[in-house]
């Protein structure tokens, strides 16, 4: 991918009425009711750019994803509308989408495909407190930090508990990931990364410990590991990405704290593509920074907007990517816009939602591959661009 250099666009801090437009107390089984207006689409960069991401689809609640009428429930009755409480943590294991919600305290199961909208329900041993961040190994077991029980919590296949690792003396785990026999868990209140026996939870041997240097930690917050088992650590609090290799080396560190292109404020979720291009949440920015692999800006998207903004994010936390999904929505895609994989980001507030964009490129020689996107235009017109204040360009420490 060509290397594109954007000023990057942002805010202060969103004001709290604007963000909470909620009650934090309603149930998983109400909530606010979403408009269910179809949103316009939206191309990063802007024209007259040539696109790499295109915004394709918001899940705000079991309305966007079940097929049922507000009359047809009406008539036959049926389940209220079931919202997000406070998404974190979002992976997509065999097309289905897996969201941790830490107000409802439970990982929302997406089924985009078959139109179904569930939950993890009490497991007695297995109930979850404040699950943040969840991940699978190849045969579907699913391995969940959750952050108040202090504890990784295990589940098969079928969403059954299967055992818990860790204690309040051991980790208080913000995330995990997993690669071969190994797990791996985000300490946030040790400033480290612990390498646990994914089968036994025997700590095998601690990555870091807290300081400014590389290598070190300040608030790990999220992982994430490549195709060649390298581990991408976001070091929030120090406003960086580490990457080590399956020796916990320090291969690769990216940005610093700054408001400037390739620093951050609050970097979250990380993921990394199959080309080796890593995406990188900044929840005070509310967008998404692309870097090569290595570590070079390549372009951003998302950015602050109100709630009918296409692509807009407000307090972004979790990131993935994912192919399984691509036939199902490739038909949101713009007819000259070839997607290569999904990337679906959560927001926590807003109300909260799961954004769901495509990578690819415009099919050359097309309108769109010269930035002429007609229906992009209007909307900009009508709503402008819903980007928030420019950065500055200077660094700061």
């Amino acid at each position: 991918m060509q290397t594109i250099v954007i000023k990057f666009l942002s805010h202060t801090v969103t004001p709290f009425y604007l963000m909470v437009t909620c009650l934090s107390t309603l149930l998983l089984m109400s909530g606010c009711a979403t408009t269910g207006q179809k949103l316009g689409t939206r191309f990063f960069p802007p024209p007259p750019q040539p696109p790499k991401v295109q915004f394709l689809k918001r899940i705000s609640s079991s309305r966007d994803v079940e097929k049922r009428s507000a009359f047809e429930t009406f008539v036959v009755g049926g389940e209220s509308v079931r919202n997000f409480g406070k998404p974190y943590g979002i992976e997509v294991y065999n097309g289905i989408i897996y969201v941790c919600d830490v107000q409802f305290g439970t990982v929302m199961v997406i089924d985009v495909v078959n139109n179904k909208f569930d939950w993890f329900h009490d497991q007695g041993a297995g109930n979850l407190i404040r699950p943040i961040n969840i991940a699978f190994d190849k045969n579907g077991t699913k391995y969940v930090a959750d952050y108040d029980r202090h504890q990784v919590v295990v589940f098969d296949k079928d969403n059954n508990f299967k055992r818990a690792f860790g204690n309040k003396e051991q980790f208080k785990p913000t995330d995990v990931a997993v690669f071969g026999d190994k797990l791996y868990v985000a300490d946030s209140r040790d400033h480290e990364v612990e390498v646990l026996d994914k089968k036994t939870g025997e700590r095998l041997s601690i990555i870091g410990d807290p300081g400014q240097d590389e290598g070190q930690f300040y608030h790990p917050t999220n992982l994430t590991i490549d195709k060649d088992g390298n581990l991408y650590v976001s070091d929030t609090l120090n406003c960086r990405i580490q990457k080590f290799d399956p020796d916990g080396n320090v291969l690769l560190v990216i940005g610093q704290c700054g408001d400037a292109v390739g620093t951050f404020a609050r970097p979250k979720g990380v993921a990394v593509d199959d080309k080796g291009f890593i995406y990188v949440v900044d929840s005070a920015f509310e967008n998404v920074q692309i870097f090569t692999a290595e570590g070079k800006p390549a372009l951003f998207f998302g950015g602050w907007g109100d709630a009918m903004v296409p692509g807009a994010l407000w307090l972004p936390a979790g990131i993935t990517t994912d192919k399984s999904l691509l036939s199902y929505f490739n038909s949101l895609s713009h007819d000259d816009f070839i997607l290569e994989h999904l990337i679906l980001v959560t927001s926590q507030y807003g109300p909260p939602y799961i954004n769901i964009y495509g990578f690819g490129n415009a099919r050359e020689g097309s309108p769109l591959a010269k930035g002429e996107v007609e229906n992009q235009k209007e909307y900009g017109k009508k709503h402008g661009s819903g980007a928030p204040k420019a950065l500055k360009n200077k660094k700061t420490k």
